[in-house]
Order: C-alpha cells, then sequence, then structure tokens
C-alpha cells in the first residue's frame, strides 16, 4: 500500500499488469445524435441564445 503516487507511477503499475484507459470515440447509444441535439437545444435556451418554439423552458412528456 502506498501514501502516494504520481500520475506517472500508477500509469507504469497498471501497464505492467497489461492495464490500458483508451477514451471513447463516440457513444454507442443509437438515440445520442437526437439526446446531444435536445441538451445542446436546452442549453442554447437557458443561454438566451434561443426562444423556445413553444414559450416554455420545459415541458412535461
Amino acid at each position: 500500500m502506498v501514501d502516494d503516487t504520481s500520475r506517472e507511477g500508477a500509469r507504469g503499475l497498471l501497464r505492467d499488469e497489461g492495464v490500458s484507459f483508451q477514451r471513447r470515440k463516440a457513444s454507442r447509444d443509437p438515440d445520442y445524435a437526437a439526446k446531444k441535439a435536445r441538451v445542446e437545444h436546452l442549453s442554447a435556451i437557458a443561454g438566451g441564445e434561443v426562444i423556445p418554439d413553444d414559450g416554455r423552458f420545459c415541458s412535461v412528456r
């Protein structure tokens, strides 16, 4: 057990054990594009960049 380690130390330990971390390039969710567009639209509304079509910020579905 160690009290502290550097990022490189941790990386070396993981590499020695055959473990690697890789960032995923894209989501596997088939609805990802629609969800992303909805979040970006709501963010634009919240930031005052876009006015909601129906005059409401949030709707219950």
